[in-house]
This record gives structure tokens, sequence and C-alpha cells, in this order.
């Protein structure tokens, strides 16, 4: 019964599939411009996000551990629940991203801005690397260039 519809939608919009829940994992997608998609529940362990636009994303539940983010923008991104363990995080951008429950250990924040980010609790920070790391005004106990 779906056969006419997949048929005619794919004819229509494109080869398009949904990328919710996906494997992406080790994936080298440098540069990519995904503003505006939902990856929600993927896996992204090790994939390559150097310098890509993440904005606006969905990435909810997302497990990014061990992946390249350097000068990646996840500006106004929604990255609760995701798993940032061992990411490299080096000049990313994080401008007003929900950041609730994002697991942190052993990610590199060097010269990331966290400045604009509305929650993010400063024990959340403890076991990450921060170096000229631009962070919000009421994280007053954490030390943006502690690892420099």
């Amino acid at each position: 019964r779906l056969l006419p519809y997949v048929y005619a939608t794919e004819r229509l919009w494109g080869n398009c599939r949904s990328l919710i829940g996906t494997s992406l994992r080790g994936s080298k997608l440098q540069n990519i411009n995904i503003e505006y998609s939902e990856l929600s529940g993927s896996d992204l362990r090790g994939a390559d996000f150097t310098g890509s636009n993440l904005r606006q994303v969905y990435l909810i539940g997302v497990d990014l551990s061990g992946a390249q983010l350097v000068d990646a923008d996840f500006s106004e991104s929604e990255l609760r629940g995701a798993k940032l363990r061992g990411a490299n995080l080096t000049q990313a951008t994080f401008g007003r991203a929900g950041l609730q429950g994002v697991a942190w250990d052993g990610a590199t924040l060097k010269a990331a801005d966290l400045s604009l980010v509305e929650s993010i609790a400063p024990e959340a920070l403890e076991n990450v690397e921060l170096c000229d790391t631009k962070l919000p005004d009421y994280l007053q106990t954490v030390d943006g260039n502690r690892d420099c």
C-alpha cells in the first residue's frame, strides 16, 4: 500500500531519508551545513564535523563521544542529554544552545564560546579541558583558562 506513496514522494522531494537514530559513526563530514536538521538519538561517535554548521540542529541524546567538532557552530541547537565525552570542541560556538544533561567528561573546549548558554552547571565542566574558553557570567566559580 505504501509503495506508490514512497515512489511519488521520492520523485517529488528526492531520495530523502530520516537521520533520526542513524549511525554515522566515524563519518567524515567536515564543513557540512546541516542547519535545521534533526539527528536525535544518532550514533556520531568519532565523526568529524570540523568547520560544520550545526546551528538549530536537534541533537537530543546523540553520542558524539570522541568526535572532532573543531570550529563547529552549535548556536541555538538542542543537545539535551548528548554525550560529548572526549570530543574535540576547540573553537566551537554554543550561542544559546540547550546543554542540559550533557556528558562532557574528557572533552576539549579550547577557545570555545559558551558565553550565551543559559544553563550549564559548574560541575558539568569539572573534567573538561578549558583554555581561552568564554563562559557565561553566572559561572563565576569556573576558570575558562584553568588548563592553559
